[in-house]
């Protein structure tokens, strides 16, 4: 019997051995590592950019933000003849200017520190503080009011009917204020207002702040220029130095900027700030 192929057969043996010619299955297990490789490398390039990208558009919201909380305010100011906006315990600096300028509506919250439906304390129940990447509630009056940034507490006008040893160190007027570069108005903050003085201490915690008695460690939370806010260390060191991040501030010549926590006591947040 004749067991010689076919010359057909034989011709068809030689052309899949011809250079270039495809093979007829997928790739390898090798190919699919080295392209798996290429993805990750070009994953751990980008998604700093990204994240720096991202960082970045939030910041320039909070900017935003703050200068139209800034700019509805010197409105106010100027509708009521140069005097500073009153302490109102039921409607708060945000119901005045809401009433009149609705724009600040839309402003009341830092993107990275957004409105929460249904509002998920950050501390005890009862409190209503906020944090680095939350919201306060104010629980004592209608309605609870909700935001990511305080006034500063001595640009409220009147308060000698509210707090009698407050009112000495308070602007009241804006003509009072005499180094407007440097007097914020508006700043995040863990609660609706904030009373710096000179010898506040700074906080232990920055991804919460502080009380102390309503001063400077409610605007000590590393909300911006850090990684991300929901990382701010929860434990630092007693001492300036060991701050890290910053946040926004609105001031009363009409720019914002950002500031590092560090930098906040060399700002003039009352009269008699001495720094």
């Amino acid at each position: 019997m004749n067991h010689k192929r076919p010359e057909r057969l034989k011709a068809v043996d030689a052309m899949e051995h011809l250079p270039g010619k495809p093979r007829g299955f997928g790739f390898t297990l090798i190919e699919l590592l080295v392209v798996i490789a290429i993805i990750a490398i070009l994953a751990a390039l980008l998604l700093p950019a990204l994240s720096r990208a991202k960082t970045s558009a939030q910041d320039m919201s909070c900017i935003n933000n703050d200068k139209q909380l800034m700019l509805s305010f010197k409105l106010y100011v100027d509708d009521s003849s140069g005097n500073l906006i009153s302490y109102d315990q039921e409607t708060l600096w945000i119901g005045r200017l809401t009433s009149n300028y609705s724009a600040i509506n839309a402003s009341r919250f830092c993107p990275t520190a957004p409105q929460h439906t249904p509002w998920d304390l950050i501390g005890t129940p009862e409190d209503g503080f906020g944090a680095a990447n939350y919201p306060w509630q104010w629980i004592y009056g209608t309605p609870n009011y909700q935001g990511s940034y305080g006034i500063n507490g001595w640009c409220y006008s009147g308060l000698g009917t509210y707090e009698p040893a407050y009112a000495p160190k308070a602007f009241d007027k804006e003509a009072a204020i005499k180094t407007p570069a440097l007097t914020p108005y508006f700043s995040d903050s863990v609660w609706v207002d904030g009373w710096p003085e000179t010898n506040d201490v700074p906080p232990l915690n920055l991804y919460n702040g502080g009380d102390s008695g309503g001063g400077m460690q409610r605007l000590c939370i590393a909300r911006h220029l850090y990684k991300n806010a929901g990382q701010a260390p929860r434990a630092v060191a007693p001492n300036i130095n060991s701050l890290v991040g910053g946040i926004m501030v609105s001031f009363s010549d009409g720019h914002v900027q950002s500031e590092r926590l560090n930098n906040l006591w060399n700002l003039n947040w009352n009269i008699s700030w001495q720094r």
